[in-house]
């Protein structure tokens, strides 16, 4: 495609040189509730940092929900009225049903340890609280929103491969298939209504996505510390970062494929600090917050923060230009977008 649509008042606004994020809009610090600082916020917001010896982690659960309001509970309905309707005509013959999850009501670090309260939601009320169009955080406050736990890991192989997933086209995020995300899945609720142990949680989703038996999972792949919690600035999920160490190596997970739930595809990268700057940059937009968090925390305790603040000075950049190209040029196709995008960053990199 030829530049015939480029105006000179585009490219001026795309210019680097113009007010654009900030370095510390780049995994900045904040808290679970603080919705200020993750307006500008690019991936995500950290909220405790590693390295955390696992069974620092304390969840203190209790029977709390959300805050309601009979405006946002008409909205809640809503919304889920409608996607009963969608669901039962895609699949006429299944029944569409709701389901509990953890809810995330504070975090706080106290003698060593990472404190986290946790309630009780639904997933009706997720899907009607956490998308950005609906605006319920700044309708409402982020106490109304379904912040729910999930659990997150970084695995290093064998052969020091970190293993990662790829999203395909069963994402609802169509704009993010081909990225990167990580071995991960919603904190599963127990039948006393009590959150499952993260660290089993993490266990069971690896043996669901790498196709290896629960015992066998436990034995071989060992959840080493946790890198960090952090927070999706859009939609609010909160995640907590494993690093899950084991002598298993690249090929004999890929071995395994066939009896995985095989829900993502496969991607490994050496972890090396080059590599893993290298993935920082080509999956800034399409990969997931936590996958971004999870290597960037890794590689920052890895290689010291030189590395790091030579990344966050990238991805600032990077993510500059992704704002002003989704701002000021929606007429042209997403992958002309990502392209010039790509190109602006190396160019001004």
């Amino acid at each position: 495609m030829n530049n015939e649509g480029w105006n000179p008042e585009v490219l001026q606004a795309l210019s680097l040189e113009k007010e654009g994020l900030q370095l510390s809009d780049i995994f900045p610090r904040g808290e679970l509730l603080d919705l200020k600082i993750k307006e500008k916020a690019r991936p995500a917001v950290i909220l405790v940092e590693g390295p955390i010896n696992p069974s620092k982690i304390v969840l203190e659960p209790s029977a709390n929900g959300i805050k309601h309001y009979p405006e946002l509970d008409n909205h809640i309905n809503t919304v889920w009225n409608e996607a009963e309707k969608k669901f039962k005509e895609k699949f006429p013959a299944r029944e569409f049903t709701n389901g509990l999850k953890v809810l995330v009501r504070e975090i706080s670090v106290d003698e060593g340890k990472v404190i986290i309260n946790t309630g009780i939601t639904d997933y009706k009320e997720r899907i009607a609280t956490i998308k950005p169009e609906y605006q319920i955080a700044q309708k409402f406050g982020l106490e109304s929103v379904s912040i729910q736990l999930a659990t997150s890991s970084i695995i290093l192989t064998g052969d020091n491969k970190i293993r990662l997933a790829q999203l395909g086209s069963k994402t609802d995020e169509k704009n993010r298939v081909g990225g990167i995300h990580t071995v991960a899945g919603l904190l599963e609720m127990k039948a006393d209504r009590t959150p499952l142990l993260p660290t089993d949680n993490i266990v069971n989703e690896i043996s669901e996505e790498l196709g290896f038996e629960t015992e066998e999972t436990r034995k071989l792949f060992v959840p080493e510390s946790v890198l960090g919690i952090v927070q999706d600035p859009k939609i609010f999920a909160t995640d907590i970062i494993y690093l899950v160490k084991t002598d298993v190596s690249e090929q004999e997970i890929r071995m395994r494929r066939g009896k995985s739930d095989k829900e993502v595809g496969l991607i490994f990268i050496d972890a090396t600090a080059e590599k893993i700057n290298d993935a920082l940059l080509v999956y800034a937009k399409t990969a997931t917050a936590t996958a971004l968090s999870g290597l960037y925390l890794y590689g920052k305790n890895e290689f010291g923060n030189d590395w790091a603040d030579y990344v966050r000075k990238r991805l600032t950049r990077r993510f500059t230009v992704w704002g002003r190209l989704d701002t000021t040029s929606n007429e042209f196709p997403e992958e002309v977008r990502k392209r010039t995008a790509n190109r602006l960053t190396r160019l001004h990199g």
